[in-house]
């Protein structure tokens, strides 16, 4: 018997069927195959929660706990940054803009100041469009506008509301230069074309009956994110065609509408990067951390870090990536790191591979005997290792295979008495501590 097995390409298989489980763990999928996920290089020691990366004047600013610094292979500090979660940033010609929460801050490459205006409240959310700071009020109930050029000069009637649905205001978003101002229950559009009194004006139907939950990462002309539909539960949707467009599988909503709280998916963060050419969206969850590359709704996978024989997942750890002088910078708890190519991170090696099953109708019996896997060219000899299960809960003690080096693009796992006897199913794993690129030809099982 001779059958192909496809390789994952996301993340399946419901919590009522966990044998049927396939994902694939630190893998991109880039120009027909699945290749590792960056490596990350610890540049600088720093001890804080990582709260936000942003550019100004030239310089890397980073805030770790309450503190925040310029620079990346030596830190230094420029002020106190109150509040305990993700800062929020808006880039203006003189200042940028810095909303926490809890207090409210301008830096304009120098210094670091809090607001003093006592026409703006303390602010959750900052964007900038057209000259002018938006900012979203902490308690949801307005959105503060500045005047032209100064985020610290706001009038005492410059503030409107997104009032279609009576909900609370999240996030505002500058988007090819409207203003999306997300809501609980909405997501509404402004656009600069009112009067010098009234400058945002509601772009007649272009709301979206789907709330904020967290996570937004914004693209290069939309934005992805964590919302929920009142009628449908939580999911990812990006923004398309004037609508939200749910993006994650089934697996993922059954995820997340099963394993977590509403309080607990509100503080999930999302990050952008750019990997092999391939746009990336990280989304940091309590226990894990999603990845969704590629573009197709399919690619989905999960970033993770550490060595599970048995490829498990925990959370990736690594936050607000920010390119700066052509480098991806991200942050974790102790320091600011680089993305690099490298086989390992700073803190040591890590897994990649994938999960994934072959099944035959009416649960036959069948033997394995050979199982080959398609290689992209890989220029180095590495070590491979492939554990198989009857179950999906117990698995075989891991054979390991050398790739063979930069010609050789089939790696054969073969044994003596054969890779087992399976009653309608196989579960396999796939795993190596090395950058394998992996081809997405389908594995042969003999």
């Amino acid at each position: 018997m001779t059958m192909q097995v496809p390789l994952p390409r996301g993340i399946s298989g419901s919590l009522a069927t966990p044998k049927l489980e396939e994902y694939t763990l630190n893998q991109i999928f880039s120009q027909g195959a699945l290749v590792s996920r960056p490596a990350c290089e610890l540049v600088t020691s720093v001890t804080g929660s990582p709260r936000g990366l942003f550019e100004r004047g030239g310089k890397l600013c980073s805030v770790f706990g309450q503190t925040m610094y310029t620079g990346t292979t030596s830190l230094t500090s420029v002020g106190t940054v109150k509040g305990t979660g993700k800062i929020g940033t808006a880039k203006g010609f003189n200042h940028t803009a810095i909303a926490t929460g809890n207090t409210n801050y301008i830096f304009d490459g120098t210094t670091l100041s809090a607001t003093t205006d006592v026409h703006l409240p303390v602010a959750r959310s900052v964007a900038y469009v057209d000259r002018r700071f938006v900012w979203v009020n902490a308690d949801g109930e307005a959105i503060f506008y500045s005047e032209v050029g100064n985020a610290d000069n706001v009038l005492a009637t410059s503030f409107f509301d997104a009032e279609t649905l009576p909900d609370e205001n999240r996030l505002a978003l500058n988007i090819r230069n409207d203003v999306f101002i997300f809501g609980v229950n909405s997501i509404e559009r402004f656009r600069n074309v009112g009067t010098s009194s009234a400058p945002f004006v509601r772009v007649n139907n272009s709301i979206v009956s789907v709330g904020y939950v967290g996570g937004i990462v914004q693209t290069r002309d939309s934005f992805i994110f964590l919302g929920w539909d009142k009628e449908g539960g939580y999911q990812f949707y990006i923004h398309a065609d004037g609508g939200a467009v749910p993006v994650s599988t089934d697996a993922i909503n059954e995820i997340l509408n099963t394993q977590y709280t509403k309080e607990q998916l509100e503080t999930v963060s999302g990050q952008r990067f750019n990997w092999r050419g391939v746009d990336c969206y990280a989304f940091e969850m309590p226990d894990r951390t999603f990845i969704f590359s590629g573009g197709s709704p399919s690619n989905w996978g999960y970033l993770s870090s550490g060595t599970p024989i048995d490829l498990n997942y925990d959370r990736w750890g690594y936050q607000n990536a920010k390119l700066f002088n052509d480098t991806w910078f991200v942050q974790k708890s102790d320091g600011l790191y680089k993305l690099t190519t490298a086989d390992a991170d700073t803190s040591g090696d890590f897994s990649r591979g994938f999960k994934t099953f072959m099944r035959v109708g009416d649960e036959s019996v069948f033997t394995l005997s050979t199982l080959e896997l398609s290689l992209a060219q890989n220029i180095e000899t590495s070590t491979v290792g492939l554990s198989l299960s009857k179950d999906g809960h117990l698995w075989s003690d891991v054979m390991y295979q050398d790739t063979g080096g930069e010609y050789v693009n089939r790696l054969r796992f073969m044994s003596p008495g054969g890779l087992g006897r399976y009653e309608g199913y196989a579960g396999i794993i796939i795993r190596t501590t090395s950058s394998v690129p992996f081809s997405l030809t389908n594995m042969v099982a003999t």
